[in-house]
């Protein structure tokens, strides 16, 4: 339990320091929630130059959905006390942080595996891949995929590890209601909900239909009850239920990623080649001579113990097909979206496929850490602690 206290704490520091200026001028959930407690749907004054604010009929609204501006509430009503009008991003950034590794790491305690499997586990997702250097901006963007991410690893841990359908809604909710396209993974998670699981509760067999009825009907309340709310925020702002306020944004239709709609199979071929195929890193011919590339590129070269996705075995077939529908499932929604990301490290949308990437290393055979996993997850550090650095720091210390 100690243990756990310190990761947390440590964790949440880490990320509330790696950027040394983080940016808080892209705060549009806080603007909004803002505008909440006093009564507004919009903005509680004119806000043209964030470019991303709608301004419609006389008001100012935001793209971003109803749930990521109800997770800033909190934050807003904080700040009002305060008598301050800026979000506190390295405040949210900790908070944030230290709960994912809370969970990540309970949810690695899933089959009884050695306390150092876990540790790498943890700190790989956390540190190893391409979630730190783009979250640590702190704009609206990045601080919403963090929260869609928390909120997978909550629904995961209380199917897997302490089956509670109440919360794990809750943590569906916050999924979604952060990234519109996390609720089609409701299928999914209704299945690990009502499987019959030796590792979820302890009771393996066949469950009475009513027990599962139960179970479903609390599983999905709080997101039922956040979808009917989403519509009905979109209803009032925008006189449609199902307008989230993306074409009202000035001039983005206009953009060249966009000229097929927001989702298109057009784009799938450019976003391929930024999920797999282009390098995260591009050689300069002087120091620093590689670089993180500005505009993204392939996962596998951001983090190379994604590798090991691919290893035979399992102790848990059910759960590895899940893991790759969900997988699958959310590369539709990626691959088809008109914009592959913009300026970020390697490709930030893929953060949400994290939660499933770690099942299936956790469900992978049981033993000691190999040499090949040590060499691939401190190459993956490696890499991403360079990016940080570079990403965030090279300008602080002169190197950029």
């Amino acid at each position: 339990m100690v243990g756990l206290v310190l990761l947390a704490l440590w964790t949440g520091l880490l990320f509330s320091r790696l950027n040394p200026k983080p940016d808080g001028h892209f705060d549009y959930q806080f603007r909004i929630a803002t505008g909440f407690l006093s009564g507004r749907l919009g903005a509680p004054e004119t806000v043209s130059w964030l470019s991303e604010m709608i301004p419609y009929e006389g008001n100012w609204y935001s793209a971003f959905p109803l749930g990521g501006v109800l997770c800033m509430l909190p934050v807003a009503a904080i700040r009002k006390l305060q008598g301050s009008t800026e979000v506190p991003i390295r405040e949210v950034l900790g908070v944030l942080a230290s709960l994912l590794a809370v969970l990540i790491f309970r949810i690695t305690g899933r089959y009884g595996d050695p306390i150092e499997r876990r540790a790498v586990l943890t700190t790989l997702i956390l540190f190893g891949t391409w979630l730190t250097c783009n979250v640590i901006y702190g704009n609206a963007w990045q601080l919403s995929l963090l929260m869609a991410v928390t909120g997978e690893f909550l629904a995961l841990h209380f199917l897997l590890i302490r089956r509670q359908p109440v919360a794990a809604g809750v943590g569906f909710a916050i999924a979604f209601g952060n990234r519109t396209e996390l609720i089609l993974l409701a299928p999914v998670l209704l299945f690990l909900l009502l499987r019959a699981d030796p590792f979820g509760d302890g009771t393996p067999g066949k469950r009475p239909v009513r027990v599962l009825a139960t179970d479903a009907a609390a599983f999905l309340l709080i997101p039922f009850l956040l979808g009917c709310a989403t519509l009905w925020y979109n209803f009032a702002r925008f006189h449609h239920p199902l307008d989230f306020g993306y074409t009202h944004i000035p001039n983005m239709m206009k953009e060249t990623w966009y000229r097929n709609g927001l989702f298109s199979l057009h784009a799938v071929p450019m976003n391929l080649h930024f999920l797999f195929l282009a390098s995260s890193w591009e050689l300069r011919d002087q120091w620093p001579y590689l670089r993180p590339a500005l505009f993204g590129g392939s996962i596998l070269t951001a983090c190379p113990y994604l590798v090991l996705l691919f290893r035979e075995g399992g102790r848990d077939p059910a759960l590895r097909k899940a893991c790759w529908l969900a997988i699958g499932i959310l590369l539709v929604a990626l691959l088809t979206h008109g914009n592959p990301g913009g300026v970020q490290y390697s490709y930030r949308y893929a953060i949400t496929l994290l939660p499933w990437f770690l099942l299936i290393w956790l469900d992978q055979k049981k033993g000691p850490v190999t040499a090949t996993e040590a060499l691939l997850y401190a190459l993956s550090l490696l890499i991403n602690g360079w990016a940080v650095f570079l990403t965030h720091w090279a300008r602080v210390v002169g190197m950029d």
